[in-house]
């Protein structure tokens, strides 16, 4: 079943079946009220687990992660995602110009399918434990919002939320420098030429990383504190020259559609 908070973020909801919430317990504060339903979303995840094994999703486990991913809670009346902004504030690079680890790299025409004033979900090292292992029920820690795309990439405003596990920790290592940002997409909306330039990626979600648990592709991408990025003059990103249209390089499609060939011998 799924769970969520009252609006008065004191008493834990499940839903039934029909989709009606009902009230499952109060509890005195909201401490409290967010603890059980911490441990709720525990046994949620077992399930979830086996749905995983199954590869089939029942209907009340499908809404209980579309609840659990995309519901604010509320409290005391006001959505958490805005009763939060307060702290835990990031300005980050998410997407850097300039070759990564892999010899791939993001360039002004990379079409990112944003725009700015828009929203997307913030994870831990995309949806991995610090230890590197991926969450059975991913545990979204925050929101960001796409700000500008200037001439060292496109920037996003992230905010944490403060009452998820590690949050308090991963902010203080943003404090100290040592956090970093990675725009997240699905394999089969990335696009690449033969060079390495990514020229399509669609940015479904948004993750923070601790660089004491987990490296990104391209360590320019950080996430700036206001503290550090007064600090830190905003200085243009060193991109490869961009060939003209007519000396392009010709696009790799078995690296851009990994799927095409799988389908044709599916097909055969």
């Amino acid at each position: 079943m799924p769970y969520r908070l009252s609006d008065n973020g004191k008493c834990v909801e499940k839903q039934n079946e029909s989709g009606k919430w009902t009230t499952l317990k109060c509890h005195q504060d909201h401490a409290d009220a967010l603890a059980h339903l911490r441990a709720l979303e525990v046994n949620v995840s077992d399930a979830f687990r086996e749905w995983t094994r199954s590869g089939k999703a029942s209907p009340e486990m499908a809404r209980a992660k579309t609840a659990y991913l995309y519901e604010p809670i509320k409290v005391d009346g006001e959505t958490s995602i805005n009763a939060r902004k307060d702290w835990g504030e990031f300005h980050a690079l998410v997407v850097p110009y300039g070759r990564d680890g892999h010899g791939e790299y993001f360039s002004p025409r990379t079409e990112l399918y944003v725009q700015e004033g828009e929203t997307r979900p913030v994870f831990y090292a995309h949806m991995e434990t610090r230890d590197g292992v991926p969450q059975m029920m991913p545990v979204r820690i925050g929101t960001a919002k796409i700000a500008e795309r200037d001439n060292q990439g496109q920037w996003a405003d992230i905010s944490l939320w403060p009452d998820v596990d590690g949050n308090a920790e991963l902010w203080d290592a943003g404090q100290a420098g040592r956090v970093r940002v990675s725009a997240g997409t699905e394999d089969y909306a990335k696009r690449m030429t033969r060079n390495g330039e990514i020229f399509a990626w669609n940015i479904g979600e948004i993750s923070l990383m601790d660089i004491s648990t987990h490296l990104p592709a391209n360590m320019n991408a950080i996430a700036y504190t206001k503290t550090l990025l007064s600090q830190t003059p905003k200085e243009p990103a060193e991109v490869e020259s961009l060939p003209d249209s007519a000396d392009e390089p010709q696009t790799d499609v078995a690296a851009v559609i990994p799927l095409l060939d799988y389908d044709t011998r599916l097909r055969e």
